[in-house]
């Protein structure tokens, strides 16, 4: 008997949650490959990982034609790894949230803490309405130039070592894109209603959004003059800076979780990749922010326009059988329009 046809709206859900999978797919055995290289290398020398690598792509490739075969009768069952981000929260991490040395003071021609006070206050009203009404955001995530993904193993550079692993698996792959993952790399486009939002995928039709992606959202804002660098007003422009800080936790005591969602602490990096293989262990994430510039157009109170700058620097060291530092740093332009 032949299968009853999908409905446009069926389809659209099932669409989506073949390309949720493959994501994830790219990511577990991009990481997987990883650790079984490190473990060929270190316990068998090249020839062995050679073939280490070979029955993993066979496998890959088992597993996949199994998935699609899942998909194609509709079951939902998650791809091993699953979301590389999960709800609720963070914790503290020891340490918490510090000042970069050298971090953001008084700009040439600063504003006063009165006017770091007025602008405080237009911001944290004029979100507090916007964030629960429609708008479009577009966020732009990219490595900074020349500082991309890098890896140390060995005491030696082995980012194009893991990236030829990657590669045996996706040819469009890299350490790069698949490092980015977790840190949003990339350009995210989403329609919010009412408080609501969706993101229009790449064949224009729009998706749920994901934990990560919620982070995105415009926050209502609970900022106070002391938590700004500096501060202007230029007629309905109201633009503020955020001193430089070195690991902000998402606990609403910092200035940056005050202005925003978007910043990844240590640990949703250790979730997600605990997620996704239990095969490598996150001895540590530190990540410091800087250059926090946010310029928001306020017209009667209403918010029309918010833009958020910032570069962040990310060190994270990784454990398999032996020691693996990665460091990369990133710029984030984010425009919400209303």
């Amino acid at each position: 008997m032949a299968k009853k046809p999908l409905t446009p709206e069926q389809a659209e859900i099932k669409a989506m949650k073949k390309a949720k999978k493959s994501e994830n797919w790219t990511k577990f055995w991009a990481i997987l490959l990883a650790a079984v290289l490190t473990f060929a290398v270190v316990s068998m020398g090249k020839t062995a990982a050679e073939d280490a690598i070979e029955k993993a792509k066979e496998q890959n490739q088992t597993e996949s034609v199994d998935s699609n075969n899942t998909t194609n009768n509709n079951n939902t069952t998650t791809t091993p790894g699953g979301d590389t981000t999960t709800p609720g929260g963070d914790t503290t991490t020891p340490g918490g949230d510090t000042t970069t040395p050298g971090g953001n003071t008084s700009t040439p021609g600063a504003s006063t803490d009165d006017a770091k006070k007025t602008v405080a206050d237009a911001v944290n009203a004029a979100t507090a309405k916007a964030a629960k009404g429609s708008y479009e955001m577009e966020r732009v995530c990219d490595y900074q130039e020349g500082k991309g993904i890098n890896v140390t193993m060995f005491g030696g550079d082995a980012t194009e070592t893991l990236n030829g692993v990657i590669k045996a698996v996706d040819e469009n792959a890299d350490l790069g894109s698949v490092v980015g993952g977790f840190l949003g790399i990339g350009t995210k486009k989403i329609k919010v209603t009412n408080g609501v939002g969706k993101r229009y995928g790449s064949d224009g039709t729009m998706a749920d959004l994901s934990a990560e992606e919620k982070d995105y959202l415009l926050k209502a804002t609970n900022l106070s003059a002391s938590d700004l660098a500096s501060a202007s007003v230029n007629g309905n422009v109201y633009t503020f800076t955020i001193a430089n800080l070195s690991n902000p936790q998402k606990d609403g005591k910092n200035s940056m979780h005050k202005a925003t969602n978007d910043f990844i602490t240590e640990t949703q990096v250790k979730t997600a990749i605990g997620n996704l293989t239990d095969a490598i262990t996150v001895e540590s994430v530190t990540a410091s922010y800087y250059d926090i510039t946010f310029t928001a157009t306020i017209e009667n109170g209403n918010l029309k326009q918010l833009d958020m700058n910032y570069k962040a620097d990310a060190v994270m060291k990784l454990k398999v059988l032996v020691a693996i530092d990665g460091n990369g740093s990133i710029e984030v332009n984010t425009t919400y329009k209303f």
